[in-house]
């Protein structure tokens, strides 16, 4: 589901109906609007009158799309800042679609002529974080270079990652390439191999001169291939060893530092996963720092904070409460253990645990890069029909609802 939320001050209650009609004016249909007349209508052919609160403009409107699946959300909401900022009220807009809510934004700012991003509450929230999340993570820097996140994100590729990983494993240091290609999996896997080899920034190249008649080691090692070739052909190809003109220039490959780190600690799990949040959320932080608590990746999504710890690897009990220090330290509202490998026993008990409290604490197990980014997009489309859901709901209102059906079905159902 695609979500996108808004605001705009508003000077009296009144003018949430006109904002309401306004929009409506494009071709949406206003769903509690007509509800409302339809019932007043029928009470009116009986000789009763509806109740004033009910026959009034209401606090929400839903406006749908007669053909489509999208909708515009619209709820009145007092501004609690009223002194500093003004405007005695705010209309929230969510504007929403099943797959893809741009035409309706759009139709909504030829509408709307103050529009500011995100709903009222998320607005405050942001500029809490942006307060307490001020300190630069260890892959602050990292996350933030376009180019070296640009490398990062080649390992979102399973099979290029399995790779790279297996060969840390077996082949520390520099080595020739051609043992190195009949490492498994390389030696039955042409593509993943040119892959490899064939990008020089995952692995750093030098060039050595050895003999290939008394199979010298080679002890000395450039970067640029032209400087051995001259001292090769200074000494006319005659290894000093065994006296044959056999000497020969070796290419050496080491995965690249930059890669090591990715793979090794991680660097690459939550780079996927701040980049699977972006997909929903521009209220996004990445590799920062609250206290002593390394935070991976913070959202604001739907009116909640969301905390994401990724690993790849094994999640422990350690793990588990240190998460669970840093969600209480930023009060979060939902807290998500990102990890790649199966979830031990003891761990799920200690998560199970945490249900009781203030806040919810889940974990997503995938081992797949598209797995990894399509959990973690189900958890934000989750709170999005949650936000929907309160935005419904009038104060003491409880308004249950399903998700059977995915958000085209949902949605759909304005219609009706």
């Amino acid at each position: 589901m695609d979500l996108r939320s808004f605001h705009t001050p508003l000077e009296a209650p009144e003018h949430f109906r006109h904002l309401a009609t306004a929009i409506a004016e494009a071709g949406l249909a206003p769903v509690f609007g007509q509800a409302r007349q339809s019932v007043t209508d029928k009470l009116r052919m009986v000789g009763l009158t509806a109740p004033a609160a009910f026959a009034g403009s209401g606090e929400v409107e839903v406006l749908a799309e007669a053909e489509g699946d999208g909708a515009v959300v619209l709820r009145l909401v007092p501004n609690t800042q009223s002194d500093s900022e003004g405007s005695p009220f705010v209309a929230d807009i969510r504007v929403l679609s099943a797959t893809v809510a741009s035409q309706l934004e759009d139709l909504v700012r030829q509408k709307v002529l103050t529009l500011s991003a995100h709903s009222w509450s998320e607005a405050r929230m942001i500029e809490r974080m942006r307060v307490n999340l001020n300190e630069d993570g260890a892959d602050a820097s990292l996350l933030s270079d376009p180019e070296r996140r640009q490398r990062i994100r080649e390992l979102y590729d399973d099979r290029l990652r399995s790779a790279l990983a297996r060969l840390l494993g077996s082949a520390r240091g520099e080595r020739a390439r051609e043992p190195m290609e009949w490492l498994r999996p390389f030696a039955d896997d042409a593509e993943t191999r040119q892959a490899l080899f064939g990008n020089p920034a995952i692995f750093a190249q030098r060039y050595a001169i050895a003999c290939r008649s008394c199979e010298t080691q080679p002890h000395l090692a450039f970067p640029d291939r032209g400087r051995a070739e001259s001292i090769v052909e200074e000494v006319g190809r005659t290894c000093v060893n065994c006296g044959e003109s056999a000497l020969e220039i070796a290419e050496l490959y080491r995965v690249s530092e930059e890669y090591v780190r990715a793979i090794q600690q991680g660097t690459w799990l939550r780079s996927l996963v701040a980049d699977a949040v972006a997909g929903r959320t521009d209220a996004t932080w990445t590799s920062r720092k609250l206290g002593r608590s390394e935070l991976d990746v913070v959202a604001i999504y739907a009116d909640e904070v969301f905390f994401f710890a990724c690993k790849d690897g094994s999640i422990g009990p350690a793990d588990v409460y240190a998460a669970v220090r840093a969600a209480e330290q930023l009060d979060v509202d939902e807290a998500i253990l990102v990890t790649t490998t199966d979830v031990p026993r003891r761990t799920q008990e200690i998560v199970a645990s945490l249900g009781a409290g203030p806040r919810i604490y889940r974990v997503i197990s995938e081992q797949s890069s598209n797995a990894i980014r399509d959990a973690v997009q189900r958890v934000l489309d989750e709170a999005a029909w949650k936000y929907l859901d309160r935005s419904l709901a009038d104060e003491g209102t409880i308004v249950t609802t399903t998700a059977r059906g995915g958000a085209a079905h949902r949605l759909a159902r304005l219609n009706v």
